[in-house]
């Protein structure tokens, strides 16, 4: 009896394993070119936490930005999206992690811009739009979708603190065990 629960156990322990791997994001492509100097500009003039930084930490920021923009795509949903917009995706995303280096998120492959306030059925036209971004769950898991609005407004005010991107952000990393 005991070698049948033995076998079920590892049967279990293995079926287990080899689907949480096909569901895990793949592993994040390093960075392998320089930062572009056009980028270096945009982030001076739209990203005061960048330009609160010295130049180890300038450099630091670049590289983490620069690889999420390799491993997340930013995709508009009935709107351009500009450089500066992805800029200011990645930038959300490497602030609240920025002390710690070896930070890479697991849980996310996608980040839908849309043009404004959106629903809870994600419609951007319509009543009851109130929605500025959100962390998507279940079938939409990997994806957060974004206001274009939100976002650029969330960095053209330095002094309300008040984030729409960042704060998606922080909700992929309180994600990450599972809950």
């Amino acid at each position: 009896m005991a070698i049948i629960i033995s076998l079920l156990l590892i049967v279990l322990v293995y079926f287990g394993w080899s689907n949480y791997n096909k569901l895990a994001l793949p592993k994040w492509i390093p960075v392998t070119g320089e930062f572009p100097t056009e980028w270096k500009i945009l982030l001076m003039e739209h990203v005061q936490f960048y330009r609160s930084l010295n130049e180890v930490e300038q450099q630091k920021f670049e590289l983490q930005v620069q690889e999420f923009l390799l491993n997340c795509k930013v995709t508009g949903v009935k709107t351009e999206i500009t450089t500066l917009n992805k800029l200011l995706v990645a930038s959300s995303a490497v602030i609240p992690v920025f002390g710690f280096d070896e930070w890479k998120y697991t849980n996310i492959r996608e980040v839908l811009i849309y043009p404004s306030m959106f629903n809870d059925e994600f419609e951007i036209s319509g009543g009851d739009r109130k929605i500025l971004g959100m962390v998507g769950n279940k079938s939409m898991e990997g994806i957060m979708i974004l206001s274009k609005k939100a976002l650029e407004l969330g960095f053209n005010n330095d002094t309300d603190k008040k984030n729409t991107a960042i704060h998606e952000f922080v909700h992929l990393i309180d994600k990450t065990d599972g809950k």
